[in-house]
């Protein structure tokens, strides 16, 4: 399937969900779990979105910076603190932790595959690791520097 013809097909379903919106009875809409339903999805979608963003990298679980951050901000909003505050801690978190380099992959068995997400100094588009076939193919090409800060 090429890209034009994903985007025809996601248009037409765009278009035939909104027009069932106009076919759907409204005594469908007025019902009390109708109204539960509705009331609940976006949590449930806003929870989601946050667990794949923070805890997902490339298809597997990893527990790095995003995740620390997360749950730094996750015990300030528990403590009240204002929502300017929680965001500040969240980040400096984040930075701290990538400073420092912290990261850690685990497989969605559960076991840790020994690999890092630290990116070295010259790859910015992707996460290659020292030992990988992606840190080697990157060190031919001279893409990516060792973490000693020399090319490879």
């Amino acid at each position: 399937m090429s890209l034009w013809t994903a985007v025809i097909v996601a248009a037409a379903i765009a278009f035939v969900l909104k027009l069932a919106g106009y076919l759907v009875p409204m005594r469908v809409f007025e019902g009390a779990r109708t109204k539960r339903l509705t009331a609940a999805l976006p949590i449930a979608l806003l929870a989601a979105l946050i667990g794949t963003q923070t805890f997902v990298t490339d298809g597997a679980v990893v527990l790095d910076a995003r995740a620390a951050a997360v749950a730094v901000a996750a015990i300030a909003l528990l403590l009240r603190a204002p929502f300017i505050l929680v965001v500040i801690l969240g980040a400096a978190t984040a930075a701290g932790l990538r400073l420092l380099g912290w990261a850690v992959r685990i497989s969605v068995a559960g076991q840790r595959d020994g690999t890092s997400s630290i990116r070295p100094s010259g790859c910015r588009s992707h996460t290659c690791s020292p030992g990988t076939r992606t840190w080697r193919t990157h060190r031919r090409r001279g893409s990516c520097r060792r973490r000693r800060g020399r090319r490879g």
